[in-house]
C-alpha cells in the first residue's frame, strides 16, 4: 500500500504546480520581503538558486537575499534583527538563543557536511597529533569550533592544548601565508585555495563526523509567528532548488560556481561534500527529541558548554519547530 502524502508534501505540490495566485491567496503586495542572511557556502547555494530561477515569485512569496562573509556574520544580523531568517548550523542556532529577541527556530535543514567542512595544516603541523600547541586559525563562534573539538577528540586532544586564532573565513589564507597560524579550520569555497597551497594536507573532515555539521534555515521567531504561510512557500522553493540541482546539474552548477567563483569541478568537488535533505527526509530530521536535527544540536550544545560558551540551562526543545506544527501551517493566508 502507498503511503499517504503527508499535509506539508501536498502543500508542496501545490506551490509548486499550481496556478498560485488563483488557487491560493499568495503574499500581499503590499508585504514586506522576507530579509535571509546567506553566506558563502555550497549548502547555501540553495537560496542563490531558487532566487535566481524565480521560484520564491512562483510560490507566491518576495524574498530579499543579503549576503555575508560566514554564518557568524548572518547569526548577528538575525540576532540584530536586520533580517528575518539566516542559513545557520547547530552552533549558529545555539548561539543565537545567548541574546536579543529573535530566538530563531529550525524550519529546515538544507544539508548535512559530509567532507565539505575541513582542517587543513602544513608541516611541522601535518598531523592531527602535531597540533598542539599550535595555532589554529578559526570562524569565531562558528561550526569550525565544534569540528576542531571534534579532530582533536580523536587524538586525545583538547581545544585547551592549543591555540584558536579568530579570523574572517576569507582572512585565513593570507594568515596561512603569513605564517600567523599553523592550521585552519575552512570550508569551501576558501578551502579550495589554501589546499592548493605547497605542502597543505588535508588532517580532518566532516566525513568522519556524519550527520553532526547541519546546515539548516532558522526563522526569527517573531517572524515565523505572523507569517507562517510565506516561511512555508520559502520551504516550497527551497526544495524545487533542491530539485532543479538534481535534475539539471550542468546548469546548477554553472551557476553556483559562477557565484562562489570557483571553477565547475572545484563546484562539483564542494557539493559532492554535502548530503542535501529532500521534503521526504525532513519528518526524520525534524522530529521533536529524537530526529537527526536534535541529536546533532544537542552534540552541539554539549561541546559548547563543555567549554563553557553555553548555559547549562539552555533548553533545546524549542529549537525546532516541531513537525506536526508544520503541518498544521496554513494553506492560505487568511
Amino acid at each position: 500500500m502507498q503511503p499517504t502524502p503527508s499535509p506539508l508534501r501536498t502543500l508542496i505540490r501545490w506551490l509548486l504546480h499550481a496556478s498560485l495566485c488563483g488557487l491560493l491567496a499568495c503574499s500581499s503586495p503590499d508585504a514586506q520581503p522576507l530579509r535571509i542572511a546567506t553566506s558563502r557556502w555550497p549548502g547555501y547555494e540553495l537560496l542563490f538558486l531558487a532566487d535566481s530561477l524565480g521560484f520564491f515569485a512562483q510560490a507566491g512569496v518576495r524574498v530579499q537575499l543579503l549576503e555575508f562573509l560566514g554564518t557568524g556574520e548572518s547569526r548577528r544580523a538575525l540576532e540584530r534583527g536586520r533580517v528575518d531568517a539566516a542559513g545557520l548550523t547547530s552552533v549558529d542556532l545555539l548561539f543565537a538563543q545567548r541574546s536579543g529577541p529573535s530566538k530563531p527556530r529550525a524550519v529546515y535543514v538544507i544539508d548535512s557536511s559530509r567532507g565539505g567542512d575541513v582542517i587543513l595544516g602544513r608541516p611541522p603541523a601535518d598531523h592531527l597529533q602535531a597540533l598542539r600547541g599550535r595555532r589554529i586559525g578559526i570562524e569565531p563562534a562558528s561550526i569550525n569550533l565544534l569540528v576542531l573539538d571534534q579532530a582533536l577528540h580523536s587524538v586525545g586532544l583538547d581545544l585547551v592544548d592549543v591555540t584558536t586564532v579568530p579570523l574572517n573565513p576569507s582572512a585565513m589564507k593570507t594568515a596561512f601565508l603569513a605564517g600567523e597560524v599553523d592550521a585552519v579550520t575552512s570550508y569551501s569555497p576558501y578551502a579550495e585555495d589554501i589546499a592548493a597551497l605547497p605542502g597543505v594536507v588535508t588532517l580532518f573532515d566532516s566525513s568522519q563526523i556524519p550527520d553532526l555539521v547541519v546546515d539548516l534555515l532558522a526563522v526569527d521567531s517573531r517572524s515565523l509567528s505572523t507569517r507562517q504561510a510565506d516561511w512555508q512557500r520559502v520551504i516550497a522553493a527551497l526544495e524545487q532548488a533542491r530539485q532543479y540541482l538534481l535534475d539539471e546539474p550542468q546548469a546548477a552548477l554553472a551557476m553556483i560556481a559562477d557565484h562562489l567563483g570557483i571553477d565547475i569541478e572545484q563546484t562539483r568537488q564542494a557539493l559532492a561534500g554535502l548530503r542535501f535533505i529532500g521534503l521526504d527526509e525532513q519528518a526524520q530530521w525534524m522530529t521533536p527529541r529524537t530526529g537527526a536535527l536534535m541529536r546533532a544540536i544537542d552534540f552541539s550544545r554539549a561541546a559548547l558548554q563543555d567549554v563553557h560558551l553555553l548555559p547549562p540551562d539552555l533548553d533545546i526543545q524549542a529549537l525546532v519547530l516541531p513537525l506536526d506544527a508544520r503541518a498544521s501551517l496554513p494553506r492560505t493566508r487568511r
